[in-house]
Order: C-alpha cells, then structure tokens, then sequence
C-alpha cells in the first residue's frame, strides 16, 4: 500500500513548521533570500511536494530556491515530471551533505521511520560541515513512538549540550555499555 502525506496530522505539522519559520527566521532574513533543502515527498502521483506548496510557497519562498531530496529513482523521476521548479536531487541525504558546497536556511527532514545511524550521520554532516546557516531552521520528523523508552532517551540526550559536556547522571553508559558519550563526541570532533 502508497503512503499519503495528505492527511489531517500531516497539514497540521506542515502548519507549524510554517508559522515556526514565520515567526523566527523571517525576522532576519526575507523569503526571497532563503534557501530550502528538503525531503519533498513524491509517494503519490498528484501529491508531489506538499510540503513545498504547503509551506514555502506560501511563505513565497521561490522554488528555485529549495533543493528537494528524493534517494529513490522513480520517485525523483515523479518529481522531475511534475515539473515544480525546484531543483530535484536524486541521492541519499547523508551522500548530498557530504558533498555539498551550500548553506541553506532551512533543512527539513521528514523521515518515514525511526532515528536510524544513516539519519544520525547526515546531522552530524549537517553540524560538522556547517551545512545550515546561521540562525537557520532545522527541522526533523522521526517515528520515536516504536521505540524503546532507553532508545527514546539515546535519540533525545544525542542532541542535548549534556551530550557535550558529560552528563553525571546519564544511565545511556550502563543501557548501551562502554564510553557513549565519549566515543560520540570524539565522532563529533573527528568530523568538525
């Protein structure tokens, strides 16, 4: 069965998000000038890019601004068809920060699943390389409700500052074993 992204949950979000980069980021700087990378969705024809006509149109956000990630051939293809104006790339997100030159003001990444290494590794690229702006947007969507409370605590403390500083009441040491927060930040390190 297609996944639909055009349901009630969904608008709401894209809603929120769009107030959101209303509200914060345009107090700085003005639509015409903000680049956009996103995961723009193409799992149904004639659905193609709801978040783009939801949120940064409206926003009047020029869609030859934002670049839409789509790592499945036939679903850029569908993209590309649909002839919207933005700038379609056919790649993994974690390959498309790695090589990337740009800065964009806001990234939103709307995974159809949990936290996995692979989403981990394009925040840690995004970060490292520097790949947002200053004062931009980062926006991520993940299914945490699947996971364990110890996972949901990992995905939560990965991003926090205690996870820079050393956190001497964290248990993440005695759930997943050895030095996390050490081995996590020499990661961060090895990339920056």
């Amino acid at each position: 069965m297609v996944m639909s992204y055009n349901d009630p949950k969904k608008h709401e979000a894209r809603v929120k998000m769009r107030e959101f980069i209303q509200k914060y980021l345009f107090s700085i700087k003005k639509p015409l000038q903000t680049k956009v990378v996103c995961f723009p969705g193409a799992e149904v024809e004639g659905e193609e890019a709801l978040e783009v006509k939801e949120v940064y149109d409206s926003l009047g956000i020029p869609r030859a601004n934002v670049v839409g990630l789509e790592y499945d051939a036939n679903k850029a293809q569908r993209l590309e068809r649909a002839n919207l104006g933005i700038r379609v790339v056919n790649a993994l997100d974690a390959i498309f920060f790695e090589k990337t030159g740009e800065k964009f003001d806001v990234i939103s990444l709307d995974y159809t699943g949990h936290q996995t290494n692979e989403a981990v590794h394009s925040l840690e690229l995004i970060a490292g390389r520097q790949v947002l702006q200053p004062y931009g947007i980062l926006c991520t969507n993940y299914a945490a409700k699947r996971e364990s409370k110890a996972l949901q605590l990992l995905m939560f403390h990965r991003w926090t500052r205690q996870d820079i500083i050393g956190d001497p009441n964290n248990k993440l040491d005695d759930i997943f074993g050895g030095n996390f927060y050490k081995d996590r930040v020499e990661k961060l390190r090895r990339i920056i």
